[in-house]
């Protein structure tokens, strides 16, 4: 580990409140994930002004559509993103930096 890091550690530590006696809580450290790449998809319109609010079988066969379209719209991203060779950054920026 980093010299720097241990003693801010340890400081940290000793100012943490006390849960039980002779115990002190430390949180847990997170590294963020780098980013990657964002997928998006725009489906054709959902017409809803024929759909009467208080028309709960209307209303419900609209809402299965809706669904039905959003998950075969995110199966779609998903096949993409599994089979995108530059879905990381580092191969990315790698790529990026070869076209100047």
């Amino acid at each position: 580990a980093l010299p720097f890091l241990g003693g801010r550690v340890k400081e940290g530590a000793a100012r943490a409140p006390v849960g039980r006696p002779g115990e002190r809580f430390v949180s847990p450290v997170s590294l963020p994930k780098l980013p990657g790449r964002y997928y998006f998809l725009f489906g054709a319109p959902i017409a809803t002004g024929g759909v009467d609010a208080r028309d709960k079988a209307a209303c419900a066969a609209l809402y299965s559509q809706v669904q039905r379209e959003l998950e075969e719209a995110l199966q779609y991203l998903l096949s993409k993103r599994d089979a995108d060779p530059y879905q990381e950054v580092l191969p990315r920026v790698a790529v990026e930096a070869s076209w100047n």
